[in-house]
């Protein structure tokens, strides 16, 4: 738990309680304070204010404590204990009763020490990365493969996940659930403002992934982009990392290409090589360890490549031919689909040098086939060089004399799309925007190296699973703000035995343009400015998604009686190894043949995830 030293919480709150005589007025209390949620709650108010709440807890005569949370319908907390810890940085507003506190207790003793036996982990994450790798033997149209040997290596040691799927197709509500173990309607991130620490759900209490391995006794550190910037705030610290160890972030390159999307890093250009500084900096953490004979130790490090601006030195686009480069076979959004699965993501179509000034995707007119290849160059180029990169971090494993007693995983944020259906970038709920690599390497697990599984799972599983294979318990699961994800790692002695029904994405929809039916993205939006939420989910047959209006109200939540629009795709023959697969080309949902399939899918939709997880 994020818990202050008790003795400066009860001086904080001398100046803030109140006389146990107190009927309707309240003194100033501690704005921006939680109460843990663990304490048990007497009774719940809402659309109250502080001087209210604390007004009814005064007039409770089991009420000891109270927290106001100001971003949830002012719901009011009366608390029938209090013991000495608040949680700081969150919309909350608290007060105790004086006369009702009872002593306090001592501290929480230090983390017990890790497990014996208890293994290191490598976490590796790739941003933006589509699974068109080698190991995937994934193409485009029957055309070239990305090059990425050293990601191919690492498969060749562990288990490629053939059917991993996030849970929302864009950086900072993706790494919010994984790196959580939640789901995004748990944590509420849905854009670039909230995280899941500021969850009305007492997200600030949670135990991130990095955390479990924190309180297990392990060392934890990481660089770049694990979580995104700001969201939590600095990176989760000090709760998710070691303290006394600076956690250096990352430089995005938003904008390094000027008018273009995509160009070549200059050999002489140290400063727009942060792939290159961060593979240094998780090799440093590493060896520091090994020097230091740090053990157990979890190190995480978050590459920015393939996300744009697409930069790569001349060596990486010199792998590919550009004139060779196949294009997507579906350029144009499918005519069948509804006009709220398919957005204008913004960004490299305001690339004047690519596009012209004035640009702007339509769903129904693709890119010129000159400026797709160009795009795809780029693309490649930049998945070549990461790839470069997590090879240095592999390769200072090996020569360490570490790789035989570390759990290494690499995993994306989402999937990409580049061209397919006239979308380039992410923000969709189709196949390519939702599916990512999921390489899991545990060197005493021999019958998963080398294996493809076909088994459904989740970014959100990567949680419980790197606890598993390092040889800790499982976290909590089970209660609403446990996490809620699957340990993966029974797929490691037994590939192929049955899984997960299905796996479960989602996206959001804010303003509607009415002239033209078509959606925006959200991205600055609050919460509340969601106008529409599609529900995806994605079984071994078939892919379907359900468009709900938001409820008119504050509570943030959809309207399942209100559907807005359906797809259904046919993946039943669908080999996973084509990104042109055609079965996303013709939504079925209103075909009465697929009737038994639309009911279906609807049906898992209302079950909710914890219906679809492996029979026990």
């Amino acid at each position: 738990c994020k818990m202050v030293d008790v003795q400066l919480v009860i001086a904080a709150f001398a100046g803030i309680v109140v006389g146990v005589g107190a009927t309707s007025q309240c003194p100033s209390t501690l704005k921006s304070t939680c109460l843990p949620t663990s304490l048990p709650i007497v009774q719940t108010l809402n659309g109250t204010d502080a001087a209210g709440c604390c007004a009814a807890c005064v007039n409770t005569a089991s009420c000891v404590s109270w927290t106001l949370n100001t971003k949830q319908d002012h719901a009011c907390y009366l608390r029938g204990t209090y013991d000495g810890r608040t949680k700081q940085g969150v919309e909350c507003t608290s007060g105790v009763i004086a006369g009702r506190v009872p002593p306090p207790q001592p501290p929480p003793p230090p983390p017990s020490p890790a497990p014996r036996g208890a293994k290191n982990v490598l976490m590796i994450v790739v941003d933006d990365l589509r699974p068109q790798l080698g190991a995937y033997n994934i193409t485009v149209g029957g055309g070239q493969k990305m090059q990425t040997p050293n990601i191919d290596k690492l498969a060749a040691r562990g288990m490629t996940f053939k059917n991993c799927y996030n849970q929302y197709a864009v950086c900072s509500p993706s790494r919010n659930s994984f790196m959580s173990g939640r789901r995004p309607d748990t944590t509420l991130t849905y854009n670039f403002k909230d995280s899941f620490r500021t969850t009305p759900l007492d997200g600030a209490s949670w135990i991130a992934l990095p955390e479990y391995f924190k309180v297990h006794g392990y060392n934890t550190t990481g660089c770049g982009k694990t979580y995104h910037a700001g969201h939590p705030p600095n990176f989760d610290q000090p709760y998710s990392w070691t303290e006394g160890v600076e956690y250096v972030g990352y430089d995005q390159g938003l904008g390094f290409c000027g008018d273009h999307s995509a160009c070549v890093i200059a050999e002489n250009d140290t400063q727009h090589r942060t792939d290159e500084g961060l593979a240094a900096r998780a090799i440093e953490l590493i060896t520091s360890h090994k020097e230091n004979q740090i053990s157990p130790w979890f190190v995480a490090v978050g590459f920015i490549r393939p996300h744009v601006d697409w930069s790569a030195p001349q060596w990486a686009w010199d792998l590919y031919n550009e004139s060779e480069l196949d294009l997507a076979v579906h350029k144009v959004a499918s005519p069948s689909s509804p006009k709220v699965a398919w957005v204008d993501g913004g960004y490299v179509d305001a690339k004047s040098g690519d596009v012209g000034k004035g640009y702007h995707f339509e769903a129904n007119v693709s890119v010129p086939d000159a400026v797709a290849r160009f795009w795809r160059h780029g693309y490649y180029a930049a998945v070549s060089y990461v790839d470069s990169n997590i090879g240095k971090v592999l390769d200072a494993l090996d020569q360490l004399g570490l790789a035989e007693n570390t759990v290494v995983a690499l995993i994306a944020d989402h999937g990409y799309q580049l061209g397919e259906h006239e979308m380039w970038e992410k923000y969709t709920n189709w196949e390519l925007a939702t599916r990512v690599p999921f390489i899991l390497a545990v060197p005493w697990k021999p019958a998963s190296h080398g294996v493809v599984s076909t088994a459904l799972v989740e970014n959100v599983d990567v949680y419980p699973t790197l606890a598993a294979a390092a040889g800790l318990g499982p976290p909590q699961a089970g209660c609403p703000s446990c996490i809620q994800g699957t340990d993966a790692t029974p797929l490691l002695d037994r590939p192929f035995q049955t899984w997960k029904r299905a796996s479960f994405s989602q996206y959001a929809r804010c303003s509607l343009n009415n002239a033209t039916g078509y959606y925006t993205r959200c991205s600055g939006e609050s919460r509340t400015e969601i106008e529409v939420m599609g529900y995806s989910v994605r079984t071994a047959t078939y892919r379907y998604t359900e468009w709900f209006k938001m409820r008119n109200d504050s509570s943030g939540k959809v309207d399942m009686n209100q559907t807005i629009a359906r797809e259904l795709y046919n993946h039943e023959h669908d080999p996973g190894n084509d990104f042109d697969w055609a079965g996303e080309e013709l939504n079925l949902a209103g075909d009465p043949a697929y009737s038994d399939e639309t009911a279906e899918g609807a049906k898992i939709i209302r079950e909710g995830w914890a219906a679809s997880v492996p029979p026990a």
